[in-house]
């Protein structure tokens, strides 16, 4: 819907990430303008992706949704 407008927006998303690398559990923290569709784009484009794992007790706590 974003597109169509011509508007652009930002989606802050966080997830785990299993042993292979694969994001999962994403969720959106949070998104503006909302309702327009960027937190499911986000989280669409980064479980696409995959991730290094962290350096041993190298961890961060993840936001709950």
């Amino acid at each position: 819907m974003a597109a169509q407008l011509g508007l652009s927006g930002k989606a802050v998303i966080a997830c785990e990430a299993n042993p292979q690398g694969v994001p999962t559990n994403c969720h959106s923290v949070s998104s503006a303008p909302a309702h327009l569709g960027f937190d499911r784009a986000a989280i669409n484009v980064v479980q696409r992706g995959r991730v290094a794992p962290a350096p041993e007790g190298n961890t961060r706590p993840v936001p709950s949704p």
